[in-house]
């Protein structure tokens, strides 16, 4: 773009559409946002099973005793879920790190993608393996 100048003869509606078609080529070359939406809903939809098919542990504690009767809230989890999770979006973080290489490369372009690839794994390193208090919606209590 900048190696393109302007000559005095060239109309107003000439410069406009070069402008125009060299926006055209920018965007062209930088799209490719569809890969990681399709890649991150498959990963969704591949968790179906693990969420479905594993064993759900039930994990309960007790709460002050209310009456004669104490009340214990349990919680169910997928245990698969939690093996499946990490793996699978680290996975897809090289996936999609790898093909915006692959993509800047072919098409001349430069692409940084170097944060994104160190920090991409340690999220859902983070997430999996951060304690936390079990606040659950599905929580119900079980009288007993």
């Amino acid at each position: 773009m900048t190696g393109m100048s302007a000559s005095p003869a060239d109309t107003p509606q000439a410069l406009l559409a070069t402008a125009r078609e060299l926006t055209r080529r920018v965007r062209e070359a930088h799209r490719g946002t569809w890969f990681p939406l399709l890649l991150l809903g498959l990963v969704n939809l591949a968790a179906v099973p693990f969420y479905r098919y594993s064993p759900h542990p039930t994990a309960c504690r007790s709460e002050l005793p209310v009456g004669d009767s104490g009340i214990t809230f349990c919680t169910q989890y997928a245990a698969y879920a939690f093996a499946y999770w990490p793996l699978a979006l680290v996975l897809a973080y090289a996936a999609i790190c790898g093909f915006y290489v692959l993509r800047s490369r072919r098409r001349g372009i430069g692409t940084r993608v170097r944060s994104y690839a160190v920090a991409s794994p340690r999220i859902p390193a983070g997430v999996s393996s951060r304690p936390r208090k079990s606040r659950s919606p599905s929580r119900r209590p079980v009288r007993g």
